[in-house]
């Protein structure tokens, strides 16, 4: 993991700030010593996966076959793969924990959702995790079988939706000009025409279900006229009354980036487009295929994007995302950079008492709700299907649970 050779740096970034060195000390005990203490450390070292040493110690890593065979401890072990069909699970009978009820799991690999529920009315899908919101509304709440032999399901996984404006560039960096861009984006309706209720809108920044999230802090509403004002004041007018804002002789115009793929998104902002329009301010759209998307993104090569931030719940670090370091090559794709956020971002990182952390958690949120430093829109959540066969369903910050389910 820790071999620069290895393509693991996402997972190395996670460890950086914390470890100093670590040392096999015997067989059996492995020693890591931190830098500096830190109640995310823990969480840093649980994402990591346990490698089978006697299997993985010959080869390159990055082309092992162990990658299209893995072996683990869990409480299924792999059976098969065959490419872009399936993926089969066998319960593990060495496993150390409550033994699955299932016996096998099938993961099926469809890359239409609407074949996806095509294939789960016939009977031969059980869990479908993810519905898009039309098929939801279209095909899930008519139909009398997903209505009588399905249980609907909602995961909310630790993730944000949001606009991402690039500070690097002049007119995004007046909060101002900020606040007029999020005040004039009619999420509301855009909830309820678009995405038929099946999304909930963020206020703060951090996962809703943390327990440090700031409840007072409430979406950005809709309102043109205070828009208009905070653009005034920021000295965007229509000097040439041709319909557009201006300042300094150059028009307010800007390019907003999104993934070919994103069809819901497409459609939303042609609505964020039109009340542009109506403000003075001309917003071009440049639907892009993912790879050359995220290169521009990466690049700050862009400016305007909408992009998830994956949070660590159950309580949040928003160190890579938005501290001041992680804006030439890290995660901080806007270039945000406020001293205050820095250090309480950093302090946050190292507080092991939770009411104090939970003060500093209060007080970075409403800073960065006060700067505008992102846009949030939505707080991720993925309505589903699952047979009513199965049973002992539930979810979690992770997902599903798999291995406590059983069926009729």
């Amino acid at each position: 993991l820790m071999d620069e050779q290895v393509r693991a740096s996402a997972m190395r970034a996670s460890l950086a700030p914390y470890m100093e060195r670590y040392e096999l000390v015997k067989p059996d005990v492995f020693r890591i010593v931190c830098k500096k203490a830190s109640p995310y450390f823990l969480k840093a070292i649980a994402d990591l996966d346990i490698l089978p040493a006697h299997i993985i110690r010959k080869g390159d890593l990055n082309t092992h076959p162990f990658l299209r065979k893995p072996v683990g401890t869990g409480p299924y072990r792999f059976s098969s793969w065959k490419s872009r069909q399936q993926i089969v699970l066998e319960r593990n009978p060495k496993y150390w924990g409550p033994r699955p009820r299932i016996k096998r799991l099938v993961y099926r690999v469809v890359g239409n959702a609407e074949v996806a529920l095509k294939l789960a009315r016939r009977g031969e899908i059980h869990f479908v995790p993810r519905v898009k919101p039309a098929h939801w509304v279209g095909q899930v709440r008519k139909d009398p079988v997903f209505r009588h032999e399905f249980i609907k399901t909602r995961h909310y996984p630790p993730r944000i939706l949001y606009i991402a404006l690039n500070h690097r560039r002049p007119q995004f960096q007046d909060v101002r000009v900020r606040e007029a861009l999020a005040l004039l984006l009619d999420l509301d309706t855009i909830t309820r025409r678009i995405l038929h209720g099946l999304m909930a809108r963020a206020g703060a920044l951090y996962w809703f279900k943390d327990p440090d999230y700031d409840k007072s802090i409430k979406p950005i509403p809709f309102s043109p006229r205070r828009a208009a004002r905070l653009l005034a004041d920021a000295g965007w007018v229509d000097s040439d009354k041709d319909g557009v804002l201006d300042r300094g002789g150059e028009p307010f115009r800007f390019t907003f980036m999104v993934t070919a793929s994103s069809k819901n998104t497409r459609r939303w902002l042609t609505i964020y487009k039109e009340q542009l329009r109506k403000a003075g301010i001309v917003m071009d759209i440049n639907p892009m295929e993912w790879k050359p998307y995220m290169n521009r993104v990466q690049a700050h090569d862009f400016d305007v994007a909408v992009l998830a931030m994956g949070l660590t719940g159950p309580h949040t670090d928003l160190f890579y995302q938005l501290h001041s370091s992680q804006a030439t090559d890290g995660q901080n794709y806007t270039g945000y950079k406020n001293p205050a956020a820095d250090s309480l971002l950093v302090s946050i990182r190292t507080e092991f008492d939770a009411a104090r952390r939970r003060a500093m958690s209060l007080k970075v949120q409403k800073i960065l709700s006060r700067d505008v430093a992102l846009i949030p829109l939505f707080a991720e959540m993925a309505p589903g299907l699952i047979s009513r066969k199965v049973h002992g369903v539930y979810t979690s910050a992770l997902w599903f649970q798999p291995r406590d389910w059983w069926m009729d």
